[in-house]
C-alpha cells in the first residue's frame, strides 16, 4: 500500500511542474515538520512529517504534496495528502495563512496485525514567519477521515 501512495506522490509531482512558466505552479522548497497528533479515539503522539512546496510566481496560492507519520496510544498512523493554501500578506513579513486538501490516512488496527485506509479530506491554518530565504511556520490541521485527527505542529520550508 505504501509503495502505492509513494507512486500517486511522485505522479502529482511531475503532474505539477510547471509546462510553461508564465503562469505554472513550479518547485519553490522543501521541509519537514513536528509535532503532535490526536486521534479520534485514542490518545495522541508525536507526529513527524515531510512536504514539498509549489507555487506560482507573483501568487499566494501555494500547493504542497506532503507526509505524516504519527504515533499515539494505542493507534499509528501515516497520512499522505495533496493541500493547497493561500497566505494574506509577503512572504517577506509575519503573515496567516489558510487551506484544505485531500489524501489518504492509513492507520494500524492494534490487536487485529493489519492497518485500515481510509480518504480523508483536510482543514488547516497557521502562521509564517520568514527565515532569510526560508520559512518557518507553526500550524493546526485537522483532519477528516474514519480515525479524525487534530494535530500542531512546527516546521520549517527551505528554498
Amino acid at each position: 500500500m505504501k509503495n502505492w501512495i509513494m507512486s500517486m506522490l511522485v505522479l502529482a509531482f511531475v503532474g505539477l511542474c510547471p509546462a510553461s512558466p508564465a503562469n505554472a505552479f513550479g518547485i519553490s522548497g522543501g521541509g519537514g515538520r513536528i509535532g503532535y497528533l490526536s486521534p479520534d479515539p485514542g490518545d495522541g503522539g508525536v507526529a513527524i512529517g515531510a512536504h514539498v512546496e509549489f507555487e506560482s510566481p507573483g501568487s499566494r496560492w501555494h500547493l504542497q504534496p506532503n507526509v505524516l507519520y504519527w504515533h499515539g496510544d494505542p493507534l499509528t498512523g501515516f497520512n499522505a495528502n495533496l493541500d493547497a493554501f493561500y497566505h494574506f500578506g509577503s512572504e517577506a513579513r509575519t503573515t496567516p495563512y489558510l487551506g484544505g486538501g485531500v489524501g489518504l490516512s492509513i492507520v494500524d488496527l492494534p490487536g487485529s496485525g493489519g492497518s485500515n485506509s481510509d480518504p480523508a479530506g483536510n482543514m488547516f491554518g497557521g502562521v509564517r514567519f520568514p527565515a532569510g530565504r526560508n520559512q518557518l511556520f507553526l500550524e493546526g490541521r485537522y483532519t477528516f477521515s474514519d480515525v479524525n485527527q487534530a494535530s500542531i505542529t512546527f516546521g520549517a520550508t527551505f528554498r
